[in-house]
């Protein structure tokens, strides 16, 4: 009898150990032959259990019990699905608490993993779920981990920097897949969970060259007896031919049909803002080369820095707010009016220049020494968690302190310049709260968007009280509960101005359709626009820190937002200088940006051509990069534009080649190239092949915009 059980399509074959409890025991791509697993301690799940004592059992499919194996197969008689199951599992003193059944079922690409647990038991509920468990990754130095931190990131030096914990939907993890970069390869790991359900995506060492991944689930009604888990979503595994833009575009094709894309992209919205498409550049303290905020909040803003900035750069400006209420930044929140007495004047001044004004709020805490604490009865409305259970439960944000009551919830509590309590957005006292705050700043002081700080950024908690109307523990009712706020505060500042909107920190995507993205990234080594590959055209993004004036740092920082289709800046105008190389590069990359709108606002993100040539490597900080960089995309028309800027201070001249059929465009028509940017409009070679290969000179500190169009002439 064989030792495994395998299934297959025609990217993947997996191999389950069966006689080690069904373990994952290979992982191979039917491609290359290559297998990804070491098969050395195959595992496959490992629930955790919680009784009313706060006591933890941990059991995994080792556990002694009755085990069983169904397949399914096709007409031709190939497994399209597996199904393993653990009966009558004992828990303590109970010998049939649990039943588990695992199904894999595979499609021509995908291999789709869901879990059920059936729980019996009085005393013993399910408090998370590992699930799937991939252990043995076999590392070598070669390899690679692009994981959506921010907008993407590339782990090179894998074991080093393990273990590698991903919270979504947060900073963490903005989006739910990872790809393991292997050679020409790449392993895809993903849920594909419609819901933006709460969960753990976690890489971690596993030996000496190993990895384990797994993916930790935490179900409605968390340790209650009785509460199993019947996974509502498709963990999916396969295996891509191709990198991480690959894996990327592959993750796209199932992200644009989910909910969060339902009102379509942004050139065909009419729901979002005109003002917030149009913006190209913002200024905002927050971040400075000046020093730290709540050393300089004291400081009056510059209001003719602001606009003597924006006359010089000619395009559509954006003030980001910060410390325009009168208490200390990071301390009072929800206690915000009355503002410093020169918000109003200053609001008005910049609208006379036509800048507009986005104050910041935080949408997530609450000052417990506020006096508004104890009136409003906040305490109520805050999320909680079981009083023993604070330690377990909060290690999503460690270095942050905890403040305990002796009672059987205790509030979530961060620590900044205050104590804060973490409100519970499912709450309508809260949604109330923020949506009440800006109406009164668009409505009272005209002010033309709102910031909402950490909703697309933090970590959600896990609510334990029953009195707020969602499940206890896990499911997707924080980022219910959020949308629900966000959408009632749209319904009470569109009444006070049609065109007024919202914007959060970094850009978590169930909140893509509703807010403007701030992804705040300084610049750091191996950044990459996963982001934007999946949800360019779909939604905007803004701003990126700027905590250093070095010149080379800050013109790199400014060709990346440009290249990625990011509106720029998010520049302290104190730290500006209008005869400085930095200013006078941003305002070529500021037109350039105008320019390219139709590309980097509201087409796709595609992979760049190769660049050939004089392209020497620069060395910036910590940073390695090619003098000359390019990126590539495609307009809702169906041209495709090419962005392409020079970093260096010396000219240098590149060659690149471009296969219009590799974007999606029909070869029956003539291929014309025009240049764009900088004006005027130039056509520069009409060509008969699909293929265009050019030679193109970038003097120093240059940007150019080309795009290449079809004619039927």
């Amino acid at each position: 009898m064989s030792k495994v059980t395998s299934i297959r399509n025609d990217r993947v074959r997996l191999d389950f150990d069966r006689a080690r409890s069904f373990g994952v025991r290979s992982l191979i791509s039917v491609k290359s032959g290559v297998n990804f697993l070491s098969g050395r301690t195959p595992r496959l799940w490992r629930i955790r259990v919680k009784n009313k004592r706060h006591e933890f059992v941990t059991i995994d499919n080792s556990v002694s019990s009755s085990k069983s194996c169904e397949i399914e197969r096709d007409s031709h008689g190939n497994p399209v699905s597996l199904h393993f199951s653990w009966h009558r599992i004992p828990i303590g003193e109970e010998s049939d608490a649990l039943d588990v059944r695992v199904s894999i079922n595979v499609d021509d690409e995908l291999t789709r993993w869901r879990i059920n647990v059936e729980n019996r038991s009085s005393e013993w509920g399910v408090w998370n779920i590992q699930f799937p468990i991939l252990s043995g990754l076999i590392v070598e130095s070669c390899n690679a981990i692009a994981y959506p931190w921010k907008v993407g990131r590339l782990c090179r030096n894998i074991l080093s920097n393990m273990p590698l914990k991903m919270v979504y939907p947060s900073y963490t993890s903005t989006m739910q897949y990872s790809l393991f970069l292997k050679r020409d390869e790449c392993l895809y790991l993903a849920a594909h969970d419609p819901s933006a359900a709460y969960k753990h995506f976690t890489y971690e060492k596993d030996g000496e060259n190993e990895l384990t991944y797994y993916l930790t689930n935490y179900p409605e009604d968390a340790g209650l007896p009785k509460t199993g888990y019947a996974m509502p979503y498709d963990a999916v595994i396969t295996i891509l031919a191709g990198d991480w833009i690959t894996g990327s575009k592959f993750y796209r094709r199932w992200a644009l049909e989910q909910y969060w894309c339902r009102k379509g992209p942004i050139w065909k919205r009419e729901d979002m803002s005109e003002w917030l498409k149009n913006i190209v550049v913002w200024f905002s303290r927050a971040v400075s080369p000046l020093g730290k905020y709540i050393e300089r909040e004291h400081t009056p803003v510059n209001i003719q820095k602001i606009v003597d900035l924006a006359k010089y750069l000619g395009v559509p400006v954006g003030y980001h707010w910060y410390g325009w209420e009168s208490k200390p930044y990071d301390t009072g929140y929800p206690e915000y009016f009355p503002p410093k007495p020169e918000f109003k004047p200053g609001v008005e001044e910049l609208h006379k220049a036509g800048i507009h004004v986005m104050p910041y709020i935080n949408a997530r805490l609450w000052d417990i020494d506020t006096d508004s604490w104890w009136q409003k009865r906040a305490e109520a409305w805050c999320a909680k968690a079981p009083f023993k259970l604070i330690g377990e439960l909060r290690d999503y944000y460690l270095s942050a302190g905890w403040w305990r009551e002796r009672t059987d919830l205790t509030k979530y509590m961060e620590h900044w310049r205050a104590r804060f309590a973490v409100m519970c957005p499912y709450t309508e006292f809260w949604q109330e709260k923020i949506a009440t705050i800006c109406d009164r700043l668009v409505g009272e002081y005209d002010v033309d968007g709102v910031y909402l700080d950490q909703i697309s950024s933090w970590y959600p908690v896990l609510c334990f009280d029953p009195t707020h109307g969602h499940p206890i523990g896990g499911g997707h009712y924080w980022v219910d509960g959020y949308r629900r706020l966000i959408e009632k505060a749209y319904r009470r500042i569109r009444k006070r101005k049609h065109h007024a909107f919202l914007t959060s920190e970094d850009n978590a995507e169930p909140y893509i359709d509703l807010v403007g993205l701030l992804t705040w990234s300084p610049l750091m080594p191996d950044m990459i626009p996963m982001f934007q590959m999946v949800y360019s055209g779909w939604c905007i993004t803004f701003g990126r820190s700027f905590p250093s004036n070095d010149e080379a740092t800050v013109i790199l920082t400014i060709a990346q937002q440009l290249l990625w289709g990011t509106q720029l800046g998010w520049f302290d105008p104190d730290a500006i200088s209008l005869r400085s190389p930095e200013a006078e590069y941003l305002k070529e990359a500021a037109s350039a940006f105008k320019t390219a709108k139709k590309f980097i606002l509201f087409g796709e993100m595609l992979r760049p051509p190769m660049l050939k040539g004089d392209n020497p490597t620069l060395k910036i900080g910590e940073i390695e990069t090619p003098a000359v960089l390019c990126s590539c995309w495609r307009a809702p028309d169906n041209t495709v534009g090419l962005i392409f800027t020079n970093i260096d201070t010396s000219p240098h001249e590149i060659v690149y080649q471009i296969d219009i059929r590799n974007y999606g465009s029909p070869n029956q028509k003539r291929i014309v190239l025009s240049r764009l940017y900088k004006p005027p409009r130039k056509r520069l070679a009409v060509y008969d092949s699909p293929q265009v290969t050019k030679t193109i000179k970038m003097e120093g500190r240059s940007i150019q915009v080309l795009e290449i169009s079809q004619s039927s002439i």
